[in-house]
């Protein structure tokens, strides 16, 4: 259990990171880099009083958008690219951890409308089905992964008409409200990318 303390630090990383996630939003567009809508994050973070990223940044666009825990960020953003953000400011040892995936254009294509409204209602199902006793587990009666990933193999199909869920390759979340505990030269290192 947290405490009201606690619970204050760690509500002004989310906020931080809400902030970070919004500007990059108003910013996107084709012909940036990756690194520099990671670089916006990464500042706004750091000017509301973040010591660190939770996390090394993810902003991948295009194909890079599909690879988990990208970070090379390299790639320059083109036309009808897809841009996943996600990204964390770390403040007073706690973290934030928000994803994003946005139109580089401001608009989806009708398929990527189609797949964004599949996961979405995923997430929608899972989040309908949350109450005590479930778990984030892949297996079992009261698995919230199950459930996401039964929605995702039965909503929708890829261009060869495979179902979706083998698309469904990581775990459905993790825990957030965690302290990090670190010493003061470890800081100016970077996070490692997981």
């Amino acid at each position: 259990m947290k405490s009201p303390s606690e619970i204050a630090l760690l509500t002004r990383a989310i906020e931080l990171s809400v902030d970070a996630q919004l500007k990059a939003m108003k910013m996107l567009r084709p012909g940036l880099y990756e690194y520099q809508v990671a670089a916006r994050m990464e500042y706004i973070h750091k000017y509301g009083g973040c010591e660190r990223e939770a996390y090394a940044p993810i902003v991948g666009a295009g194909s890079n958008s599909t690879i988990l825990h990208y970070s090379s960020l390299r790639s320059r953003i083109e036309p009808g690219d897809i841009v996943v953000l996600d990204v964390g400011g770390q403040y007073s040892g706690y973290s934030a951890d928000i994803t994003r995936t946005l139109p580089a254009d401001g608009k989806f294509t009708p398929r990527q409308r189609e797949i964004y409204q599949v996961v979405l209602g995923a997430q929608n199902a899972v989040l309908a089905a949350l109450k005590p006793g479930m778990t984030l587990g892949h297996a079992g009666a009261n698995s919230l992964y199950r459930i996401a990933y039964e929605y995702l193999n039965s909503h929708g199909k890829d261009r060869h008409g495979h179902s979706l869920g083998r698309y469904f390759t990581t775990d459905l979340g993790h825990h957030m409200g965690w302290r990090c505990r670190i010493p003061a030269n470890a800081i100016a290192r970077s996070s490692p990318a997981w």
